[in-house]
């Protein structure tokens, strides 16, 4: 799965790889995430690993981090 502030982009991304999709996604904010993941579960179903790509937070467990975390960095 592609994601992207940019649909056309993230499908066309997405397009080169069987079985991926593209989804249009802001995750500057908390809200963002959650439409995201919304999103990705209706077109994939269970999310069983979910791997995060970016500057993000503070080392540590997915489960330990909060939305401060996600938006301040480490």
């Amino acid at each position: 799965m592609f994601s992207g502030e940019r649909g056309e982009t993230a499908a066309a991304e997405a397009a080169a790889y069987p079985g991926c999709v593209g989804i249009e996604a802001d995750l500057s904010s908390v809200d963002g995430a959650r439409k995201l993941y919304d999103a990705a579960v209706t077109e994939v179903g269970q999310i069983d690993i979910l791997v995060l790509n970016g500057p993000g937070p503070r080392p540590g467990t997915a489960s330990k981090v909060d939305a401060e975390d996600l938006t301040t960095g480490a």
